[in-house]
């Protein structure tokens, strides 16, 4: 009888774990989602007090940006473990001590992070005074976040009293935020800098109806944000759309680095 009451114990107690669990990851799904939708309606030149959007709308919106998180997570796990195979799991006081030039050792290993800061560093600059894009905003606010809190994390008196845990999630659950809502603004930026138009519509409007052809559509609960082939944003009733076609091919549309990862998204005109 003991026995069986540990047994139902343990398993209710399993239970209530996985529903906490549970909840704290529809949670982290809705602020990340949040984060993408806020981002891609920025790039758009909206705001969310302009956009009538619903919980839902948040929720799905995971379908768009997690895929393209999955493979960068898939491709950042492969480099961990190839390294640390490579590596033999030493840290890397070890691997600078056993070196035979540890001077050396330890400049080189350092270097690819200063070449990074550099590469970023310009492409900041140069994106932020010659466009009037928002990309290199949104890397240095990465580059930024991840060297303070870095910092702040290995101070004795703010950091180490914190658990591993909690420090973990304090350098990288912002740094996950601000890279999904990256996201979410280089494929709005996307749509807007398109030079050729991807969707053909059929609205209905006061008894009538016309032909429209976009850059592209996003489509939410209970309105849609179209771009027109001349760049003008507009909302319009979700119902409002009839129809709604791809004039391109697939094929034509945009490469599988682009549509996977949001990396060199231009929008080339259809071959005629």
């Amino acid at each position: 009888m003991a026995q069986e009451t540990s047994s139902l114990y343990v398993g209710s107690q399993m239970l209530e774990s996985a529903a906490k669990a549970l909840a704290v990851a529809a949670a982290i799904l809705l602020i990340l989602s949040t984060a993408f939708d806020f981002s891609y309606l920025y790039a758009l030149g909206l705001a969310f007090e302009e956009v009538p959007t619903t919980l839902a709308d948040h929720v799905r919106s995971a379908l768009i940006w997690a895929p393209k998180a999955a493979v960068y997570g898939l491709g950042f796990a492969i480099y961990e473990m190839t390294m640390r195979r490579l590596e033999r799991n030493q840290t890397e006081e070890e691997l600078i001590r056993r070196s035979q030039n540890p001077g050396f050792t330890r400049w080189f290993r350092r270097s690819p992070a200063y070449l990074f800061a550099g590469i970023a560093a310009v492409y900041v600059l140069t994106n932020t005074l010659l466009t009037n894009a928002s990309h290199g905003i949104y890397l240095s606010t990465i580059v930024a976040w991840g060297v303070l809190s870095g910092w702040l994390v290995v101070q004795p008196r703010t950091g180490k009293q914190l658990s591993k845990t909690i420090r973990l999630l304090f350098v990288v659950f912002p740094l996950i935020g601000i890279w999904v809502g990256y996201l979410g603004y280089a494929q709005g930026r996307s749509v807007l800098d398109a030079t050729a138009p991807m969707w053909s519509v059929v609205l209905k409007s006061e008894g009538t109806t016309q032909s429209q052809q976009l850059r592209g559509i996003r489509r939410f609960s209970t309105i849609a944000v179209l771009v027109s082939v001349d760049g003008k944003v507009s909302i319009i009733p979700n119902d409002s759309i009839l129809t709604a076609s791809l004039v391109q091919s697939p094929i034509a549309g945009p490469h599988r680095l682009c549509r996977l990862l949001s990396i060199a998204c231009e929008s080339k005109p259809p071959a005629k």
